[in-house]
């Protein structure tokens, strides 16, 4: 029920602005359409985005909704365990400030599962202070083993001499004034009991402030390369089969701050993806205030140029040929090479009428993409106006321009499967005729990843066209699914520079799926999963099933921040209050429910705890939690 304050209040703003939307708002909302009615009254401009959002409980609220396992239940389970996995954590300690020390180590201590070790490598003289705790710590605890080493070597010759030391199986890595949530390695225990293959196991996490306070969640998606590539997204709490951090020789002197980045990327040298694993709560609180400044915090520059060294070194072994570049706020881009010749690409443009808007969008392509091997289809859906035929008529005469009639009615499916099966590229590009091209790069930057072999669909960073002073906002970072009951545009309406969630909207990542709007995908791939569905999706939703498609036959589908076009969103569309409209929307909805329904509630590139209602990443509310077994998915803890 909360959540529809902020839809009424935002309706009463709208209404003397815009009626018009205003109405079609409260009409999608009546329907059960959040989502759809939302995004009306944010298009409307009457509306702010700071202004809609916020429906969603705060951290603390969230916190406190919370229903984990609490000690007594963890010993009822531990009881029936046979040979529960031995675990180890490693601290490197050095010169901290005592009271946070020992509030991480009582954390350990508070952990509701009994068989761990604390490793405490004491890097290089300490003060009085640390010293005193360190000597009542290693005698009040049998389980605290403190390594003393006389010089300074640094995070991570300190880490390496203790993985020496330790036995246990699996190594966990904390930092020495950050805390763990009491059941941090109970959940971990029971994920491995559910998956003893797991090698690298991870957390959610949280900031925690000097008052002890704990907020700004981050909340990951599940395992992603492409997106660990640009982001160490894993970060704490994180945990390690011991035998491959020897393996791959520990933690390496000279990545300091970047330390943590390139142990993962090398380890994947050893490590399966289904081999990561991903507990979905924030089980670590790393702490932040003006004494718990990191090496990262002094030595940013450095900090970047060992990360970016890093992911060059492991594109030398994956990737060869590959480039690691600075990209955007300061992350990490993979610029892949192009093959020469350059693969043959096939541009679809479907279109009926709308000749501003096709004009641009063709000239776009044909002037502004910086790709030769090209040609465009234009299908042509039944132009009615004689502008538009002769226009057609004439761009048809051009060198790699071809027309292709399909009169009819519209089916989006059927427009792109006609124009498909006529393609000579090996690359397809589904490109709406209201797209606008503003980055001469796009085409290079998509193909090249398209064509790798593991990924299938590939989509471009949208945005919208117009707004004050030039700014824009997005449209597209990739598709999450459940969002309004089927799938919605992940940090829709953001502004086009705002970081995002964890600066997501600006890092190339793995995601379930892409809008068809600028969708790139090898030819064959698109064949092999059967292309678009003209028979039962014929406007709506045809670009999600084919992307869970292409997922179902093994292929990655991947968003892409530096291909970045401005989309003027289904200005050829009719109304969508028009009765044959709103029958076939019901259809298509019916459709995804009854054939990716699990796929639907379980999005693997998002996180159970952040909102289905909203394309905001907002966090989940309790009854959310409570609908579709999602606080089941979160208790049983991996994923």
């Amino acid at each position: 029920m909360a959540a529809a304050f902020p839809f009424l209040r935002s309706l009463l703003q709208a209404l003397p602005h815009s009626p018009d939307s205003a109405l079609r708002a409260l009409y999608w909302r009546v329907l059960g359409k959040r989502v759809r009615a939302q995004n009306i009254l944010l298009r409307s401009g009457a509306v702010s985005f700071s202004g809609y959002y916020g429906a969603g409980p705060s951290y603390a609220e969230w916190l406190r909704q919370q229903r984990g396992v609490d000690r007594a239940g963890a010993s009822r389970e531990l009881a029936g365990w046979q040979d529960p996995p031995p675990l180890a954590l490693l601290m490197p300690l050095h010169r901290p400030r005592c009271a946070d020390f020992e509030a991480a180590v009582e954390s350990v201590r508070q952990q509701y599962y009994p068989h761990w070790t604390l490793h405490i490598g004491v890097d290089g003289p300490q003060e009085k202070a640390v010293d005193g705790c360190l000597e009542r710590l290693q005698h009040s605890e049998r389980r605290i083993r403190v390594h003393r080493f006389d010089r300074h070597g640094g995070i991570c010759r300190t880490g390496n001499a203790v993985l020496e030391h330790i036995e246990a199986p699996y190594t966990a890595f904390m930092d020495q004034d950050d805390l763990l949530e009491p059941d941090a390695l109970f959940a971990v225990a029971r994920a491995l009991r559910t998956m003893p293959g797991a090698r690298i196991l991870y957390t959610d996490e949280d900031m925690l402030d000097a008052a002890g306070r704990r907020y700004d969640p981050h909340f990951k998606p599940a395992w992603n390369r492409e997106l660990l590539l640009a982001q160490n997204y894993i970060n704490h709490l994180c945990v390690v089969r011991s035998d491959d951090l020897r393996a791959v020789g520990g933690l390496r002197p000279g990545f300091e701050g970047s330390q943590d980045h390139d142990l993962l990327l090398r380890l994947l040298q050893r490590v399966q993806d289904e081999e990561i694993v991903h507990i979905p709560r924030p089980l670590y609180h790393w702490r932040q205030h003006a004494g718990s400044g990191s090496f990262s915090d002094a030595n940013d520059g450095r900090v970047r140029a060992s990360r970016l060294r890093a992911v060059q070194e492991y594109l030398d072994r994956h990737e060869p040929g590959a480039r690691a570049v600075p990209g955007h706020h300061g992350f990490c881009r993979v610029v892949r090479p192009l093959p020469q010749p350059q693969p043959r690409v096939t541009l679809i443009v479907p279109t009926r009428d709308r000749l501003p808007f096709l004009r641009r969008c063709v000239d776009g392509l044909l002037q502004r993409t910086d790709y030769d091997n090209r040609e465009i289809i234009i299908v042509d859906n039944g132009s009615e106006l004689a502008e538009t035929r002769d226009w057609l008529e004439a761009i048809a005469g051009q060198p790699g321009v071809r027309v292709l009639a399909a009169p009819g009615p519209f089916n989006f499916s059927r427009l792109n499967n006609l124009a498909v099966a006529a393609a000579d590229g090996d690359v397809v590009a589904l490109v709406n005729n209201d797209i606008e091209v503003i980055d001469a790069g796009w085409l290079r930057e998509m193909v090249a990843n398209a064509i790798r072999p593991e990924v299938g669909a590939v989509g471009a960073r949208l945005l919208y066209g117009g707004g004050r002073e030039g700014a824009r906002r997005l449209q597209h970072a990739g598709c999450i699914l459940g969002i309004g009951g089927v799938a919605g545009h992940s940090h829709k309406f953001f502004d086009e520079d705002a970081p995002g969630y964890f600066f997501r909207p600006h890092l190339p990542q793995y995601v379930s799926a892409v809008t068809a709007a600028c969708l790139v995908v090898g030819r064959a791939k698109y064949l092999e999963v059967g292309g678009l569905d003209e028979e039962a999706l014929a406007v709506a939703f045809n670009d999600v099933d084919l992307c869970l498609r292409l997922l179902q036959h093994g292929y990655r589908n991947l968003y892409t921040p530096y291909a970045t076009l401005v989309h003027h969103e289904s200005v050829s569309r009719g109304s969508d209050l028009s009765s044959d409209n709103r029958e076939r929307f019901a259809r298509e909805v019916a459709v995804m429910h009854s054939r990716w329904g699990d796929a639907l509630r379980r999005d693997p590139c998002y996180n159970p705890n952040l909102t289905r209602r909203f394309e905001d990443f907002s966090l989940a509310g309790e009854e959310e939690m409570d609908d579709g077994g999602v606080r089941d998915l979160v208790a049983r803890g991996m994923r």
